[in-house]
């Protein structure tokens, strides 16, 4: 692996990551979702955050392997369907 795949893997891996923070931050209140959703019910793992972030990983890592598309090139659709899936599974799994 050369730098700049294993660079390009680093911030495919952390971007999703990202775009939780951020859709948490701005969505979070408008969706009607509980913000720190594992701090405050004393949960271990936040189960749509797991979820959200492996599907989309796993969708946008095979979809460059399979086309062949420079992993870099898809950190933003991951970003995106990543942020929108938290938020999706937020509604469903975190309940009060």
């Amino acid at each position: 692996m050369k730098l700049l795949e294993f660079v390009a893997l680093y911030g495919f891996i952390l971007a999703p990551v990202g775009a939780i923070i951020v859709f948490e931050h701005f969505f979070a209140k408008r969706m009607g979702i509980i913000a720190n959703y594992a701090a405050q019910s004393g949960v271990q793992v936040n189960l749509a955050v797991l979820l959200a972030w492996g599907i989309s990983f796993a969708l946008f890592y095979y979809i460059s392997w399979s086309q062949d598309i420079f992993l870099s090139f898809l950190t933003l659709p991951a970003w995106l369907s990543c942020g929108v899936l938290f938020l999706i599974f937020s509604k469903y799994f975190n309940k009060k």
